[in-house]
């Protein structure tokens, strides 16, 4: 039967393309100042220092890339989990799933 077939589902996917993407929360938590780089796709969609005790969230697409500059001192928590960091000064490419 043909009625299943106009569930929108096919437009909103061509329509959406990279909005459909999951949206992940994370969160960092910095006890000294550290820089933060996060890409997708190979582009930069945000780049940022936390300074000393500061706290920040953000919303980023499944699959997105964290680099973190200065990382024994950040706690980073992916879905309200902690990421395990290893004990580098800096740590690149951090996928976030």
């Amino acid at each position: 039967s043909n009625l299943k077939k106009n569930t929108g589902v096919l437009q909103s996917d061509e329509a959406s393309g990279d909005r459909n993407k999951e949206m992940i929360k994370v969160y960092f938590n910095a006890s000294c100042m550290c820089w933060v780089n996060i890409s997708f796709n190979k582009k930069v969609i945000k780049d940022f220092i936390l300074k000393p005790d500061e706290k920040y969230s953000i919303k980023v697409p499944k699959g997105a890339f964290i680099s973190v500059g200065n990382a024994s001192c950040l706690k980073l928590f992916f879905r309200n989990k902690e990421v395990k960091l290893t004990n580098g000064k800096v740590i690149k490419n951090i996928l976030v799933e």
